[in-house]
């Protein structure tokens, strides 16, 4: 069970800094300049809300699994289990878990949908840095 905490609290950490680590310098100007790129449509203050809501998604996402693998750990330290978990087992509901957060955050994060929820939130409101 610590295990399993202990690899849940890695994934989490890596979400919670994935959306730094992985910005090519491409991005970065985009974000930074309002440039076209890949993930982004172009216009400043359009560009770094949604850099800011794929964060906060990501970061939503790593908060959970830190909590989810701290509390993995506190059962496994605290709690007397009577019964052995199979480590193959754990070691698939780990990989499971991986790969739905990752569909997750490619769905929730695409610049299609992070576009269209922030067209419904700025609708009448001027989105602009000028």
């Amino acid at each position: 069970m610590q295990s399993l905490g202990v690899l849940i609290d890695i994934c989490g950490a890596f979400y919670l800094a994935r959306s730094f680590m992985n910005k090519t310098i491409q991005e970065i100007v985009a974000e930074a300049y309002g440039d076209e790129s890949d993930r982004y449509p172009g216009g400043m203050s359009t560009n770094l809300a949604i850099s800011f809501f794929r964060q906060r998604f990501e970061a939503w996402i790593g908060f959970a699994l830190l909590f989810l693998g701290f509390t993995c750990q506190f059962f496994g330290n605290e709690v007397l289990v009577a019964v052995e978990l199979n480590l193959r087992l754990v070691i698939y509901i780990a990989i499971l878990l991986g790969i739905g957060i990752e569909l997750l955050i490619r769905l929730n994060t695409s610049t299609d949908v992070a576009q269209a929820k922030l067209d419904k939130y700025s609708e009448g409101k001027a989105i602009s840095m000028w």
